[in-house]
């Protein structure tokens, strides 16, 4: 296939070196930074600049920009995708960025489906790109309302490395990842505030670096993320304030049985959530 890739940070970067290396498709990448893009092809993770011109040819149209820059680019560039093709955006919010893609393509007669890779890193940019980003990962995908995703789309992110397809609806994505992802971030950015974090060496095995891996963020990015679905992630950070609230209380209390009720009731959870996250894996489910 001819794979079309427009933005060469962490995920679009990644996706290209993986292409590259593990088929025989051939990638055009597009940046606005051009040392970027003549870095990518120097490392032969990118075959050609994406041009305008290239659009009505791609098979695959990657775009793996800020929310904010995929509707740009959707709005302007929506005349030249082609009709056979797929345009699929690989941001982390679904229902802003699908509401456009879908309104777009009705309009001018495209393919689009929202993805979300859920792979990362705690660096960003080309210079973290790694070819092996998306093993063991799963690529979330949105169609269009009553259609489904083309087995050779599924067969594609299997072969970068992905080794499950998450079939999702916008509104379900943007409600679990609200979760799984954006709360773990605002959490770990606020847990590195406290005020004796600076002595955590020497005190600390695991926990405080799991809790604070993902504190290391593009500001700008996540708060694009962030802003662009308010409205599940404030639910998620008032309903951790209030499970919070009650360890807070059991504490002031000194309610021994009630401290250990909660500790008890989470690690029950965390047992069902694991045996659920297994039969899932394994089919039964």
């Amino acid at each position: 296939m001819k794979i079309g890739i427009v933005g060469l940070g962490l995920i679009g970067g990644s996706f290209a070196k993986a292409i590259k290396a593990r088929t025989e498709h051939t990638v055009l990448g597009a940046d606005i930074d051009k040392e970027i893009l003549s870095k990518a092809m120097d490392d032969g993770a990118v075959d050609f600049e994406l041009k305008d011109g290239d659009l009505k040819d791609c098979d695959l149209l990657l775009i793996a920009l800020y929310p904010a820059a995929i509707i740009s680019y959707l709005e302007e560039k929506a005349r030249l995708f082609s009709k056979k093709g797929f345009v699929i955006d690989l941001c982390g919010v679904k229902r802003h960025i699908c509401k456009k893609g879908q309104m777009l393509a009705k309009e001018h007669g495209f393919n689009f489906i929202g993805g979300h890779p859920m792979a990362g890193r705690e660096v960003f940019g080309y210079s973290a790109a790694i070819e092996n980003l998306f093993d063991g990962a799963s690529m979330i995908l949105v169609p269009e309302p009553e259609r489904t995703v083309p087995d050779f789309i599924k067969e594609f992110f299997l072969s970068v490395g992905f080794t499950h397809i998450q079939i999702s609806t916008p509104e379900h994505h943007d409600e679990v990842i609200a979760c799984t992802s954006q709360l773990a971030h605002v959490v770990s950015s606020a847990y590195v505030k406290t005020p004796v974090a600076p002595d955590f060496y020497g005190f600390s095995a695991g926990s405080f670096k799991d809790m604070t891996r993902v504190a290391y963020m593009n500001e700008k990015v996540w708060t694009e993320l962030f802003l662009n679905n308010a409205d599940m992630l404030k639910l998620e950070i008032d309903s951790l304030v209030n499970e919070l609230k009650k360890y807070s209380d059991a504490l002031e209390r000194r309610d021994e049985k009630e401290i250990m009720r909660l500790i008890k009731e989470g690690t029950e959870i965390k047992v069902r959530l694991n045996r659920l996250e297994e039969m899932r894996k394994t089919g039964r489910l």
